[in-house]
């Protein structure tokens, strides 16, 4: 898996946002034995984690914009690049 940066992480943190609440409601269902209900909601949680991380966008430049500039004024030790 590739480095995340600051954005990469405030963009994951912001998709877990919406998706951890549909996925305990999903295991919550499961739980009570409704199978369907279940499946579909942690499904739709793991896919919205899934698409934001794979899925490229016209609305990543700006991130990419500000991931590079973000990697030019904080600058990591040697060891990490």
């Amino acid at each position: 898996m590739s480095q995340l940066g600051i954005v990469d992480l405030f963009t994951l943190g912001g998709t877990l946002l919406f998706a951890l609440p549909i996925g305990v409601f999903g295991l919550s269902l499961l739980a009570r034995g409704e199978l369907l209900l279940g499946l579909f909601g942690t499904g739709v949680a793991a896919g919205l984690v899934v698409v934001e991380r794979l899925l490229w966008t016209p609305e990543d430049l700006p991130g990419e914009f500000l991931q590079s500039l973000a990697d030019r004024i904080v600058e990591r030790p040697p060891e990490d690049r």
